[in-house]
C-alpha cells in the first residue's frame, strides 16, 4: 500500500471517529436536555397540590410577623393600611420553557415560567381620606387575583463525577399582566365602585401589597425549583444510559 493511500485511509478513519464523537456528545446533550425538561414538567404537574418546599397554599410571606403596615399619599389620597394573615394559592403554570445553551464548556439553562393566576387573600384594615374631606375606612377580608404572572432565570449545570447539579436559579422580578381585587367592607365616602377615585385606591392598595409579597415569593420559588431539580438529577446516571444504548 502506498504512503498516499495510507494517509487517505487514516483521514477517513479520523473523520469517522470525530463524527462518532460529535454524535455521541450531541446525543448526551439531547438526552440530558430531555431529562431536565421532563423533571421541570413533573414539577409543574405538582402545582395543583402546591409547590414542593414552598408550602403553597399556606405560604406566609411575613413569617412570624403578624402584620405589616403601609402608607400612601398623593395629591388627592392619604391612606394607612395594615395587612395580615395573607395566604397565597396558585392554579399552576400555564407555560414552561427550558432552552439549553452551551457556553464556554458550561451548561447554562434559561428557565421561563408563567403562572396562569396567583391568588392572594387575607385580612386588612385601612383608614384615610381623599380630596381632603372624604373618609376612607375598611376592615375585613380581601381577595386579589393576578393573571399571567411571569418570570425567568438562568442556572448552570455542573458535573461532579457522575452526579449532575444546578447552581441556584435566580429568577427575575415577578411581573403580572392584569389584576382583579376586592377589599370587602371598604367604604370610600363620596364615591362608588365605578368611580375613578375608587378604582385608583384599589389599584394602589393592590400594588403596595404585591410589592411586599413579590420579593419573598420570588426568592423562595427560586430555592424550591433549584432543590427540586437537583433532587431529580441525583437519579440521572449517564453510565446507565450508555449501558442501555449498548444493550439496544
Amino acid at each position: 500500500m502506498s504512503l498516499e493511500l495510507m494517509e487517505q485511509n487514516l483521514r477517513r478513519v479520523l473523520v469517522i471517529f470525530l463524527a462518532s464523537v460529535v454524535t455521541h456528545i450531541q446525543m448526551a446533550r439531547s438526552t440530558l436536555e430531555e431529562y431536565l425538561k421532563q423533571c421541570w414538567e413533573d414539577f409543574v404537574d405538582l402545582m395543583d397540590n402546591g409547590i414542593p418546599g414552598l408550602n403553597i397554599p399556606t405560604f406566609d410571606p411575613w413569617f412570624s410577623n403578624d402584620s405589616f403596615s403601609f402608607r400612601m399619599q398623593d395629591s388627592d389620597i392619604v391612606l394607612r393600611a395594615d395587612v395580615n394573615a395573607t395566604n397565597v394559592t396558585s392554579l399552576g403554570f400555564s407555560s414552561v420553557e427550558i432552552p439549553a445553551v452551551h457556553d464556554n464548556g458550561n451548561w447554562n439553562y434559561n428557565i421561563s415560567l408563567t403562572l396562569s393566576d396567583l391568588k392572594l387573600s387575607g385580612i386588612y384594615s385601612a383608614v384615610g381620606s381623599h380630596h381632603y374631606f372624604y373618609p376612607i375606612v375598611g376592615d375585613g377580608p380581601f381577595d386579589i387575583t393576578l393573571l399571567d404572572v411571569s418570570s425567568s432565570g438562568t442556572t448552570t449545570l455542573m458535573l461532579n463525577g457522575t452526579v449532575y447539579s444546578l447552581t441556584k436559579l435566580e429568577l427575575t422580578p415577578l411581573l403580572y399582566g392584569s389584576a382583579t381585587a376586592e377589599f370587602f367592607s371598604l367604604s370610600i365616602s363620596g364615591t362608588d365602585s365605578t368611580s375613578e377615585t375608587y378604582t385608583k385606591i384599589i389599584y394602589l392598595m393592590t400594588e403596595l401589597l404585591w410589592c411586599q409579597i413579590e420579593e419573598q415569593l420570588r426568592q423562595q420559588l427560586s430555592v424550591s425549583v433549584t432543590e427540586y431539580l437537583n433532587n431529580q438529577l441525583l437519579d440521572f446516571k449517564p453510565s446507565s444510559l450508555l449501558q442501555q444504548k449498548k444493550l439496544k
